[in-house]
Formats: structure tokens, sequence, C-alpha cells
């Protein structure tokens, strides 16, 4: 994903179907579907803790300038603006990831996918400033 520079440098994007299914790949996510507020539950499983803590979460999709998407996510207390290059995929998923990681800071990943019109699943991953695993959080989230 990022070079030894720690710039973003690419993405490996593997489309699995399970064996007798009827899924079909779909065109590429578009903006529009991710607009507005959804909410759920998140679940977070720690380095240290291999119990996963729930807590409410919502997130919030807007369009900011020059066309980008503007991501608000909020889990339990704890509200954060998304920050990164929000990469639209194929199949209804998406991937937000640092422009660039530098040596001894912290940064998250994400992963997510509209699994149907109404329904966003999201997948968090934190790692600390040695790049070691600290958490995933699993989003499951609906339109109000």
């Amino acid at each position: 994903m990022h070079d030894s520079a720690g710039a973003l440098n690419g993405l490996v994007l593997i489309r699995e179907f399970r064996a007798g299914s009827v899924a079909v790949e779909q065109p590429p996510l578009q903006a529009a579907s991710l607009l507005g507020d959804w909410r759920g539950e998140a679940a977070t499983i720690n380095a240290d803790w291999p119990e996963p803590d729930s807590a409410p979460a919502a997130i919030q999709v807007q369009s900011a300038a020059g066309g980008e998407l503007s991501l608000q996510i909020t889990i339990g207390l704890h509200s954060e603006q998304a920050q990164g290059r929000l990469l639209l995929l194929p199949d209804g998923g998406y991937h937000l990831s640092p422009l660039q990681v530098s040596h001894r800071q912290p940064f998250s990943v994400q992963a997510g996918w509209l699994a149907s019109p109404g329904r966003l699943q999201c997948l968090i991953r934190r790692f600390d400033g040695s790049g070691a695993w600290q958490s995933s959080t699993q989003l499951r989230l609906q339109r109000p």
C-alpha cells in the first residue's frame, strides 16, 4: 500500500464470491451512495484484550471542497474526522488510508462496502507509531 517513503503507492483488490452464490460483479461505488447519515453498532478488539467492546456508532458523510467526501465517525463518545485518500472501489466498496505514513506516527486504514443500498459495513484497523497493530473495529450501519 505504501512505498518505502511512506506514500500511498497502490492497492490490491481481490474480488471473491462464495461458491454457489448468485453474486455478480458490481460497478464501482458512487459517492452519492455514501452521502448522509449512517447509524448502528461497532465492535472493537484491542491488541491487549481479545474480547470485543461494543458501542453505538455513526458515520456522517458529506460533500467537501473539490468533490471530496468528508467522513465524521463516532464510536461511543469518541468522534473523529476521517483523514486520508478515499478510493471508491468495485462491488460497492471503498478504501480510506493516509496519503503519507510518517515514521513514528500512528495511523489507521479503513475498508468499507455497501452490503445493500441501506446497509454499510466498515473495518477500521489502527496502528501505533512503530507500525504495530493496536485495534480493529467493525461497524455495521444502516440509514436511520
